[in-house]
């Protein structure tokens, strides 16, 4: 009775629990798989040799390790703390010091010295042959054998996996001084090796198996194939506090890592899954990670290294996840317009209504039709709807020759990469701001986005014959599903840095980089709305989550402020970055120098989400410092960008600074000006508006607490935890009931026998054991 009536019934939990189990953490959706109606090209740069014949389109063309593909392959890459540049006779690795330059406009890694993971024989070709979230590894080929090298994000080594190659590993512009205390030259033999430099940098180097190198003061060679692990010392510790760590963990290699992302109304759970041989993996956490990453499942160590973007904490662990808490944002303002500038900003609407002028590239066009949809939404929060009507028909006539195709410019399908680009861009990269080569995209159609979804929320016809094309555009920046096969996943936002890269397929010297990261805010803010417009469940999450950790980021990296800066002091004065490279953090911007070109141009534009990012605890330490640089002298547009910002901490003057401004960029209007004046808050800087992450207290090294101890799960964790609990309560009480109901009778009949075969047992009919 027991074994049906129960058994069954919690075999069925068990299997049912265990559905819901390994369900818990399903990856967003693509938002399309259908192929995209823009018409179809070719583009002329075509995917290089360095690419192995495994890796298919789509392609990525924004990843930080793009530059390994780009032109002959020669520019380096950043995984953070190391540099690596894949040169034909080996990869090499530098880790310079960390300088500010004397003007305090920018933090470099300045290039002084290096290691090549090389071998004696001389390789065939080197290829990109797997990517992944986490890593791009990079293959040599040789006649008999293969070099393997997997670059992982925050992996304090480089790893070279040789097969059938001896390793010979070279220092470049700086000579060995001695190989474990030896000087001049000789045979080492072990595992674990220590080799200072000339420059007193320290390299640890390690291998797989007991290895012999003979060396010399340029080189060591080995006398068979192994597995090599290399590790500079960080310059902020005592070699005799970062080797213990180093050496413990020297043969857990990671090879990649897996990002799983799992959102509901109020939060984004992220879980990065590490594939690594041997152990769980010694990864540096960046400071955006070391308030929010559970340690459920990582331990903490001591080893810290100086990285570009502050202080990089190793971590361990076979997986991270962590969670935050999602941008509250809607279409309007958080207040209404201050009533004694209402009437003002009616007819200031009617005026700027008549101004419909718009520019052929992606990027200027997509700023234009983003103040018209500004201006639609300021109508309807006035309750004007004959300025609604007015502002929709202006963008409905403005977006249709790019619909039709039968503008200036075109948006294309690109078969070649797998992305939509303009024509025009295509032809010329010097066009359309580089988005023909996948420049910017983000920029470029979070304000297609933006606008398109004021427009699709008022004009349903329009939005079901536009919609196709319109998911199109957010599918090239933010398709969230590798079972999409027409988009790359993610083009742009890079789940390690926390924030999104852009430069597409051009190289440079100094990796990616981003300048806007308003713009890119605005991106992801435009994809919401978007999706709210098309009532896309699952696109809107992805936009909320993708907005809520580029915001994170964006504060973390762009902003500082006198008790809140990732940047040395000479530098953190400046009080926000204007560009961020894979190996430098810049004050300077693409198109000049100076702080209102480097603040004002992560600012704008200025729409409801500019309160959350502009808050005033920043904006009371940047104001002072755009003010004092408007001096210089500006133009009207970006003394209006300046005076904007001013608002947030004196609205009065502002308002006052506003009225001798007599021309706004192409992206902005005085009506949204005097929209954004009218609706600041009291300014309260000790209670700024800033994003409510759930996470625990900031990471302290000396604290036993985030030594061993654990903070709260992320929310797939915590349904993973409560749901493995529960399924194995399940599964105790089915065992024992199984015992219970089998296996006790027949051990009871047993005569002589008690249950653990020492006490004697009576058992008579009325089902009940008498133990004497």
């Amino acid at each position: 009775f027991f074994s049906i009536w129960i058994g069954i019934p919690m075999i069925g939990a068990i299997v049912f629990l265990s559905i819901i189990f390994l369900c818990a953490a399903d990856d967003l959706k693509p938002f399309a798989t259908t192929e995209p109606t823009w018409p179809h090209t070719e583009h002329k740069l075509k995917p290089s040799s360095l690419w192995g014949k495994n890796v298919k389109a789509p392609y990525p063309t924004n990843e930080w390790w793009q530059d390994v593909v780009l032109e002959a392959g020669r520019n380096p890459v950043f995984n953070r703390p190391y540099s690596f540049t894949f040169h034909d006779n080996g990869p090499l690795v530098g880790m310079p010091r960390k300088m500010v330059a004397a003007n305090g406009h920018f933090i470099s890694k300045w290039w002084r010295d290096g290691v090549t993971v090389g071998f004696k024989e001389e390789s065939t070709s080197h290829q990109v042959v797997a990517y992944d979230d986490m890593s791009v590894t990079v293959q040599y080929n040789f006649e008999k054998g293969s070099v393997t090298v997997p670059a992982v994000r925050g992996g304090p080594y480089l790893t070279a996996m040789y097969k059938g190659v001896i390793p010979c590993i070279k220092f470049i512009s700086n000579d060995i001084f001695s190989v474990d205390g030896v000087i001049g030259g000789g045979t080492v033999k072990g595992t674990k090796f220590v080799v200072r430099t000339q420059s007193s940098q320290v390299w640890l180097v390690y291998t797989m198996t007991a290895t012999e190198f003979v060396w010399d003061n340029k080189t060591m060679t080995a006398t068979a194939p192994t597995t090599v692990r290399l590790a500079s010392a960080p310059w902020v510790m005592r070699l005799s506090d970062s080797k213990p760590i180093l050496d413990k963990y020297s043969s857990c290699i990671p090879m990649g890592g897996k990002v799983s992302i799992d959102v509901d109304d109020k939060y984004s759970s992220t879980s990065v899954t590490w594939n690594y041989k041997n152990c769980a993996p010694l990864i540096l956490a960046l400071p955006h990670h070391q308030d929010v990453l559970s340690r459920l499942k990582v331990s903490y160590t001591w080893l810290k290294y100086d990285g570009i973007l502050g202080s990089m904490i190793g971590v361990v662990g076979a997986s991270w996840s962590w969670r935050q808490r999602l941008v509250n944002i809607g279409w309007f303002a958080q207040r209404p317009v201050a009533a004694d500038k209402r009437d003002l900003l009616i007819e200031t609407l009617k005026k700027d209504l008549q101004f419909t002028g718009m520019a052929p590239d992606t990027y200027s066009f997509g700023k234009g039709v983003c103040r018209i949809a500004r201006l639609a939404l300021i109508a309807e929060e006035l309750n004007q709807p004959d300025l609604v009507k007015q502002a929709n028909e202006i963008l409905h006539a403005s977006f249709q020759p790019w619909i039709a195709g039968d503008g200036m410019d075109k948006i294309l399908y690109d078969t070649t990469w797998f992305g939509t680009i303009p024509k025009r861009g295509l032809d010329d990269w010097h066009e359309d701001f580089g988005a023909g080569w996948y420049n910017d995209h983000h920029f470029h159609y979070g304000y297609w986005l933006y606008a398109a979804s004021v427009l699709a929320k008022n004009n349903e016809t329009w939005r079901e014959e536009t919609q196709e094309l319109f998911t199109s555009l957010a599918r090239d920046i933010a398709n969230p599903s590798a079972k999409d096969p027409w988009f790359p996943r993610y083009r742009h936002f890079d789940w390690y840095a926390g924030h999104s890269w852009a430069s597409g397929l051009m190289a440079f010297t100094d990796g990616r980089n981003q300048e806007s990261s308003s713009e890119c805010l605005n991106a992801w803010y435009g994809l919401y709305l978007y999706a709210k417009s098309i009532e896309d469940k699952n696109m809107q999450r992805t936009a909320a989550s993708l907005l809520a950790h580029e915001m994170r980021a964006a504060k973390t990296y762009w902003h500082s402020t006198s008790d809140s800066s990732v940047y040395p002091e000479g530098f953190s004065q400046n009080k926000g970055v204007g560009m961020i490279w894979g190996d430098k953090v810049d004050y300077n911007t693409w198109f000049g120098a100076g702080v209102v070109y480097a603040l004002g141009i992560n600012m704008m534009p200025f729409t409801p989400l500019s309160e959350i990012y502009l808050d005033q605890k920043w904006m009371s330490e940047a104001y002072p410092v755009l003010h004092k640089g408007l001096q210089v002298g500006y133009t009207d547009d970006w003394s209006a960008v300046v005076y904007m910002a001013e608002a947030v901490v004196d609205a009065k003057k502002s308002w006052e600074h506003m009225k001798k401004i007599g021309h706004f960029d192409d992206g902005m209007s005085r009506s949204n000006a005097i929209w954004w004046i009218a609706t600041r808050p009291p300014f309260n800087p000790h209670h700024p508006i800033t994003l409510d992450f759930d996470s625990p207290e900031p990471y302290d090294p000396s604290s036993p607490h985030h030594a061993a101890g654990a903070s709260r799960p992320g929310l797939v964790e915590l349904h993973r935890t409560l749901i493995g609990l529960l399924l194995l309560v399940v599964l105790l009480v089915g065992v024992g009931l199984a015992i219970y109901t089998v296996l006790l009778p027949k051990l009871m009949r047993e005569e002589g026998q008690g249950l653990l075969g020492q006490n004697p047992v009576s058992y008579d009919t009325s089902g009940t054991v008498n133990v004497f």
